[in-house]
C-alpha cells in the first residue's frame, strides 16, 4: 500500500518514510507493525509470497489481544476462501 499522505491517525504531518515502526511476529503468519506515534497504533498484516494482506484489524495497546485474535481469524478466512 502506498499513501500520498500519511493517514491522520499517524499524528504529525511527517512524511510516511519518517514514521518509525517496529514489527513483531504475533503467530499464525500474522505480523504486527507498531507505529511510534500518538497512542502507539498497531496494524496487522500477512505476507504470502509476494502478496501482502493488510488485515483490517488494528488499534492501540488497549485492544491488542482482541485485535490480534481478529486479525488471525481474518487470515484463516482468507486462506479458506482461496482453496
Amino acid at each position: 500500500m502506498c499513501w500520498q499522505e500519511p493517514p491522520s491517525w499517524f499524528g504529525s504531518n511527517a512524511p510516511l518514510w519518517e514514521i518509525s515502526a517496529i514489527v513483531h511476529d504475533v503467530g499464525g503468519s500474522v505480523w504486527e507493525m507498531l507505529v511510534h506515534t500518538g497512542a502507539g497504533y498497531r496494524v496487522y498484516y500477512v505476507r504470502d509470497g509476494s502478496t501482502v494482506y493488510l488485515l483490517l484489524a488494528g488499534g492501540s495497546k488497549q485492544g491488542q489481544i482482541s485485535d490480534i485474535a481478529r486479525a488471525k481469524a481474518m487470515w484463516q478466512r482468507i486462506r479458506q476462501e482461496r482453496k
